[in-house]
């Protein structure tokens, strides 16, 4: 029920005392909480904000203990605040915690202030249910979520942990501890981790926990300006139509940091996205998957010298369709096999731009798929940008160096372009060995719009040291391919010196003109040599 104050004043005029019965003026509720306006109390449960406007307030440095529930934003219509400021205050939740149920919800902690609670965390509960959970300054912190910490349910969630905050969000132990963000079909969630604050979605008590963005709704994660968020396994996983799940890692300082691995796949018409950019950094320490699930697709953007670190595996396209964007310096580090394109998948990978950078340290595979389970790649090297493939000499079952076209079609294509630098460049491959599986690998290039090329000028597109089994289906040595109104003349065993070979593009003049050249030197040859003749009879 509601409670009110009674203020009594005296009418002088008239010599009486009047009593004023005031909704919502502040009142204590124990030691340190004060509350103010629309409060239920019932059977330790307390709900700011049932049906009306409602405020709870911690900031006078005591700690304070609830023996239940905590609800803000309960009814729609409502509206609930709650505030936990200053060094020393703090306030501990034997129970749920939940932020905009079907009304509007807001709780800070800020100062310095603490906050935990022993049970399920829920900010945006209901459909029309709005909540902001907002954990800011140094030495403020929240603990708690028990199993687990959702941020838009049905409704719409933000949870902001900035200025040097942190939150630990899962505490209790379970099969499976889960960090929601956009849980169900009508929720929608973000989370802002920024300016030196952190988000451990991990558990204290088992090694299984996961952040699952997107079950069946739609949510962002973004870390920023030295943010950093922990999780042991993340899952974007849309299950819909129409929904959009996406991770921004950017600015120097930020990180994810990932215990286990990270899966990132949207059902048709939905998206999945990683974006790392502007020096922030995701490392991984086993696989990465990108577009992992039949009829599912997924993207990693790697801009501006952001980096990715996969310690074990890294798969873009297994089974689904999956797309790797490396450009403006950016880098992704494999330190096992990478797999571009896999059993029935569709893979498309660019690394364009000097200073970017893919590599692998075991196989380097692009489009390997099996009998009956074809894979499609396309592998677009440019601008400067560079792929390195482990030096393993090809064998079964162990390093292949670079590997390509395996009972499937794979594209290996070199984009001609300024590398951001002004100079022009085709950017290349390195790698120790060059396999060549029985599918049909082809050769392009693409010489970007605005560029001018000499005659003459030459671009490395393969460095190797060893060539094994064939060619490109479409290109045989000393063949001639036409791009952008340019010829060029492919050649696989141009000697770098020291044993290494290359596979060169050479910008050449037309077919028809090529031809003459090629006589018109037959002659001059021949010519010589009849001088030479006959100069040696005279």
């Amino acid at each position: 029920m509601k409670r009110m104050n009674c203020l009594a004043i005296r009418l002088s005029a008239l010599g009486l005392v009047v009593p004023i019965f005031v909704i919502g003026a502040p009142r204590l509720a124990s030691a340190g909480i004060v509350e103010s306006g629309d409060v239920v109390d019932s059977g330790g449960n307390k709900t700011v904000g049932e049906t009306g406007v409602g405020s709870l307030t911690v900031n006078d440095g005591t700690a304070n203990a609830l023996p239940g529930l905590l609800h803000f934003g309960n009814q729609s219509g409502s509206m609930g605040t709650g505030l936990v400021s200053g060094a020393g205050s703090e306030l501990a939740i034997n129970g749920i915690l939940r932020v905009g149920i079907a009304g509007d919800g807001e709780f800070t902690i800020s100062s310095g202030g603490k906050a935990s609670t022993t049970g399920t965390v829920n900010i945006g509960q209901n459909p029309g249910g709005t909540g902001q959970m907002l954990v800011t300054g140094s030495g403020s912190s929240f603990a708690g979520g028990g199993d687990r910490f959702y941020v838009g349910g049905d409704g719409t969630g933000t949870l902001t942990v900035e200025d040097n905050a942190s939150i630990l969000a899962l505490s209790q132990s379970a099969n499976e501890p889960i960090f929601y963000i956009g849980s169900n079909a009508s929720g929608y969630g973000t989370v802002n981790v920024r300016s030196g604050a952190v988000l451990d979605t991990t558990t204290l008590h088992s090694s299984n926990s996961l952040l699952l963005m997107g079950q069946d709704g739609s949510g962002e994660l973004n870390i920023e300006n030295g943010g950093s968020v922990l999780a042991e396994r993340i899952r974007i996983n849309l299950t819909g139509s129409g929904q959009t799940s996406t991770i921004n890692v950017t600015g120097s300082g930020s990180n994810l940091s990932i215990a286990n691995y990270i899966r990132v796949a949207a059902g048709a018409g939905s998206t999945a996205t990683v974006n790392v950019s502007d020096y922030a950094t995701v490392t991984n320490q086993t696989s990465i998957w990108v577009g992992d699930t039949v009829g599912d697709s997924g993207a990693l953007n790697i801009s501006d010298h952001g980096s990715v670190i996969a310690n074990e595996d890294f798969f873009v396209g297994q089974f689904g369709n999956g797309t790797l964007s490396i450009t403006d310096g950016g880098s992704l580090e494999v330190a096992d096999d990478a797999y571009i394109a896999w059993d029935d998948g569709v893979a498309v990978v660019d690394v364009l731009g000097a200073g970017s950078t893919m590599s692998a340290v075991d196989r380097f595979l692009v489009g390997w798929g099996s009998p009956g389970a074809p894979a499609t790649a396309t592998l677009n090297v440019g601008r400067g940008g560079v792929v390195s493939a482990p030096a393993n000499a090809p064998s079964a079952g162990s390093g292949f160096g670079l590997a390509i076209a395996a009972d499937d079609v794979a594209m290996l294509q070199f984009t001609i372009g300024d590398d951001g630098s002004g100079t022009v460049d085709s950017g290349h491959v390195n790698a120790g060995a060059f396999f060549f599986g029985p599918g049909t690998a082809i050769l392009d290039l693409v010489v970007d719009s605005g560029v001018t090329l000499a005659m003459n000028d030459k671009f490395t597109l393969v460095d190797y040291t060893r060539w094994d089994n064939n060619y490109f289906a479409n290109i045989v040595d000393d063949a001639i391919l036409t791009s952008g109104g340019y010829t060029f003349l492919i050649n696989y065993n141009d000697d770098l010196g020291g044993g290494n070979l290359a596979l060169t593009a050479t910008v050449v003049p037309e077919p028809g003109t090529l031809a003459l050249v090629i006589l018109g030197g037959i002659a001059v040859v021949r010519r010589r040599s009849c001088q030479r003749k006959g100069s040696y009879h005279a």
